[in-house]
């Protein structure tokens, strides 16, 4: 049966989380901040288009927060990815 997961179908499962967003839990109003590497693409990614960035920064001297690493986005996608069937984040 389709769930919706996808590819995160196994991190779901790991954590028991499949029950929070099959009794409706969506993360609306939460706010979670992921400092990491870099963010490569996250701000064109369309798995992430639901997601309202309050604010970005670099603590790099002229380093560009989407093109350092890729890092930080992958670690994002784990919570905040939004293509039903594809990838779902658990945040």
């Amino acid at each position: 049966e389709e769930n919706g997961f996808g590819l995160t179908e196994k991190q779901f499962a790991l954590h028991n989380a499949q029950q929070m967003v099959l009794s409706g839990f969506t993360g609306k109003g939460i706010n979670v901040a992921v400092i990491d590497a870099g963010f490569t693409n996250a701000d064109v990614i369309p798995q992430f288009g639901d997601v309202n960035l309050a604010g970005v920064r670099s603590f790099v001297p002229e380093g560009d927060i989407f093109a350092s690493s890729d890092h930080g986005t992958k670690v994002f996608s784990t919570m905040a990815a939004n293509l039903p069937g594809v990838m779902v984040g658990s945040a």
